[in-house]
């Protein structure tokens, strides 16, 4: 896989970004932008805190790379709500966190938000809500795999880490796999995850802007299913 590739520093924080990062398919491929506190670009070199948090955005329609929004005749008004602004503007509200924004697979007419590896949609990315698309276990596997290609970013100093999902209650059991593709043993958490070494589970926060609340409403049928 490709390096994340800094898109803005400053004193405080750094946002990177990951290109077509593998899901739960080989076909299923999201880029996304991480927000980490500390680094930047005020020469002090100050360590990045081990963040017990992290923070996951879907943008809604318009939503895109500052640069792409600006050379857009229409969406250029709106470039101060570019990806990386959003994840400075989250990373400042939530300064402990790692922030990951999910970009659409597709914009169409470079405007509307397509979110077709979590939920059926159609051309202007208009959902068809259903209990098995696979929403859960595309962001399980979108997050672990973003997260061995920036291990050095989330874990400084310690390269022998790896960040992975797995059930918040320790001693748990592997159970049988549900239709979306992700385990769900009664009682189980599924919006933690836990760093391998016995740290605490993460707390995880999901932010939908406009569109992007699709993908939360899908991750609600299916956890709806998961549960069963």
């Amino acid at each position: 896989w490709a390096p994340p590739v800094c898109l803005w520093r400053e004193p405080g924080f750094e946002v990177f970004g990951l290109s077509a990062v593998t899901g739960s398919e080989p076909g299923r491929k999201n880029d996304l932008v991480l927000g980490v506190s500390g680094g930047g670009g005020g020469g002090g070199g100050r360590r990045r805190p081990e963040s017990p948090q992290r923070v996951i955005y879907f943008p809604g329609d318009v939503q895109n790379y500052r640069e792409l929004m600006a050379r857009h005749a229409e969406n250029a008004r709106w470039q101060q709500w570019s990806l990386e602004d959003t994840a400075a503007l989250l990373l400042r509200r939530f300064p402990s966190s790692h922030v990951w924004i999910v970009k659409a697979s597709r914009m169409h007419l470079h405007k509307f938000s397509c979110y077709d590896n979590f939920v059926e949609s159609d051309l202007f990315g208009a959902p068809k809500h259903s209990p098995d698309y696979g929403a859960l276990g595309h962001l399980r596997a979108l997050l672990s795999n973003a997260s061995k290609q920036s291990r050095s970013l989330l874990c400084p100093g310690r390269t022998d880490r790896r960040v992975s999902t797995a059930p918040a209650q320790p001693g748990a059991n592997a159970s049988a796999q549900t239709p979306n593709g992700i385990a769900a043993p009664s009682g189980t958490d599924t919006g933690r995850a836990r760093e391998k070494g016995g740290d605490a589970p993460l707390r995880t926060i999901l932010i939908g802007f406009s569109k992007g609340c699709v993908v939360l409403n899908q991750l609600l049928h299916e956890l709806s299913e998961a549960q069963k």
